[in-house]
């Protein structure tokens, strides 16, 4: 039926829709095709939307935020991704979060910690972080890491850590050791008065408990410090 200048067929019937292709919704595509048939933004879109009504912004987000870069988001910056709501940013999250536990616990085994370069690779996330954390490593007695915890989120300035919390969770995984990191947001990953103070504590409340504090790990934007390797620990 020929159409008029305004797109719309005689008679004001509306515009003819009946050659518009219609987007295959990733559900679709995923029995079809199966996960790895997917691209990124379609596994995106699914996870941030089931029901498949974020299309358009799942893929404007994988431009935007190349996977690998988006998996190591801290939490608070994936919720504040444009276009990703709250209960989205939680389901990425925990996609993420599940994946690397499947990581580390099976497909890729246990890391092994070794030297402070292998502690980045399990922590890369804290380079970007805006604010301060403060995480735990523990290793068992062959020093892989069989647990990670973000202890504490502090604000530019700093965080507050107590003994009592980093070790409660080294008894209930019988960890060996630990091997503390935290950021500095400035990018200047030198040891404050502060850093050393509290690596001193944690020290020697490991001597009483039996559990060897290897490391305290300083991170900035470029960089990082080993309170082992300058010889403060």
């Amino acid at each position: 039926m020929p159409r008029n200048n305004q797109g719309t067929t005689k008679g004001g019937a509306g515009p003819d829709r009946r050659h518009t292709p219609e987007i295959d919704p990733p559900m679709r595509q995923l029995e079809r095709l199966g996960p790895s048939g997917l691209s990124d933004g379609d596994l995106l879109a699914l996870v941030l939307d089931p029901e498949g009504n974020t299309i358009k912004t799942a893929h404007a987000i994988a431009e935007e935020y190349p996977l690998e870069r988006l998996v190591v988001l801290p939490w608070e910056e994936i919720s504040r991704v444009p276009g990703i709501t709250p209960q989205s940013a939680a389901r990425l999250a925990a996609a993420v979060e599940l994946a690397k536990r499947g990581l580390e616990r099976g497909l890729g085994g246990l890391p092994k910690i070794a030297r402070p370069s292998d502690v980045m690779k399990v922590a890369p996330e804290l380079r970007e972080a805006k604010q301060e954390h403060f995480v735990c490593l523990y290793l068992n007695a062959r020093t892989q890491l069989i647990h990670k915890t973000t202890i504490s989120v502090g604000t530019l300035s700093g965080t507050l850590v107590h003994p009592r919390e980093v070790f409660a969770p080294a008894l209930e995984h019988s960890a060996s050791a630990v091997i503390v990191v935290h950021n500095h947001p400035s990018g200047d990953p030198t040891p404050s008065r502060d850093d050393l103070a509290l690596t001193h504590r944690l020290v020697e409340a490991g001597l009483i408990m039996g559990i060897e504090v290897i490391d305290h790990i300083v991170v900035g934007r470029d960089t990082w410090v080993s309170l082992k390797q300058t010889g403060e620990l």
